[in-house]
């Protein structure tokens, strides 16, 4: 969890700023006094915060930023989410804790149609479906929207997309889920932010945690993922094929990407799916769409949406934000499909 906080009070925000940085390595606070010097980093860091603190007057000049807004105040209120303030006059915990009860009960202004809630789905292995959407989230965070990708999958290729190190561990989130619990405040605990400025969650320990989710727990996941991470776009990387927890996921998904190599074996795979019975029968609701990865060719099929093009880039093991800053047809294509997702 990010937050930043402009305070006119120096006192304050110099105690606050070394308390905080010393006993709470599961929030990272930017903090400042000086106005210009705050909007500037809002300005060149837009969507890139769980939540913004500031002196009520000064939200006025704020940029055209997309963060939930706290304000600076002598008392806590969460009552009217247009206005809610934190106490900055009591301890520093106390503090903490407003924060994250403000951010938790966020539901309340947030339209569950606002977020797209994509699941990235293959029956071919290797085929590019955990990086393309990783490309997806890092594209829309260039945007300037909030997103989550979150890995699903049963042996995790998440060290080719990001130099990440995660501060904590997801043992306790699904502690709270096995529970049936409210499991907001521990899900932004959990959430962390990566250099690129994507929101993501520690890995899972074993394939019998993952394996612990059913569908009573991923539906309040889910849920909250939507109500309290304020985000734009959730991309779900689900496990290759078919398995319990995949179509568990899909039925909450209001896009589904199906994605294929075009290689012998991925078009083979794209032609079968085309006829599957299977896919047809289960509960989902959310638009589907097919992605050709690594397309020999741009020109348009019957039945693909998207074609990705080959990257020597990513070919080489570069990581993924690299390889949109170096390949400006790369990133045209995530923002023309984050267009069709929406």
């Amino acid at each position: 969890m990010r937050i930043f906080l402009q305070c006119d009070d120096i006192y304050f925000v110099t105690h606050f700023s070394d308390y905080v940085s010393h006993n709470y390595s599961d929030i990272e606070f930017f903090c400042c006094y000086d106005r210009e010097r705050a909007i500037d980093t809002l300005s060149s860091m837009k969507g890139g915060f769980s939540a913004v603190i500031c002196e009520k007057d000064f939200a006025d000049s704020l940029p055209d930023i997309r963060n939930k807004i706290l304000f600076v105040s002598d008392y806590s209120s969460f009552g009217d989410t247009s206005s809610q303030s934190i106490n900055i006059y009591q301890s520093v915990p106390a503090i903490i804790a407003d924060i994250k009860s403000a951010l938790s009960l966020s539901s309340e202004s947030v339209n569950l149609s606002d977020t797209a809630i994509v699941a990235m789905f293959s029956v071919q292995g290797g085929a590019g479906k955990s990086t393309i959407a990783y490309a997806l989230a890092l594209a829309a965070v260039t945007q300037g929207y909030r997103a989550i990708y979150l890995n699903f999958e049963e042996f995790s290729s998440e060290s080719q997309m990001h130099r990440h190190e995660y501060k904590g561990q997801i043992e306790n989130l699904l502690f709270k889920l096995s529970e049936s619990a409210d499991i907001a405040p521990v899900l932004l605990d959990t959430l962390e932010m990566d250099e690129n400025g994507v929101y993501i969650l520690p890995p899972f320990q074993s394939i019998e945690d993952l394996h612990s989710l059913n569908k009573k727990s991923i539906e309040h996941l889910i849920d909250t993922l939507v109500q309290a991470g304020n985000a734009k776009y959730i991309f779900l990387d689900l496990p290759t094929g078919f398995h319990k927890i995949t179509t568990d996921f899909m039925e909450y998904a209001t896009t589904i990407l199906q994605v294929y190599s075009d290689t012998a074996q991925g078009r083979d795979k794209f032609e079968k799916m085309q006829s599957d019975s299977y896919l047809t029968t289960l509960p989902i609701s959310g638009k589907r769409m097919n992605i050709l990865n690594m397309a020999e060719k741009p020109d348009d099929e019957i039945g693909i949406d998207i074609k990705f093009p080959k990257s020597g880039s990513l070919r080489d093991g570069k990581m993924i934000a690299e390889v949109e800053e170096r390949n400006p047809s790369y990133l045209a294509k995530c923002n023309q499909l984050l267009d069709l997702i929406n």
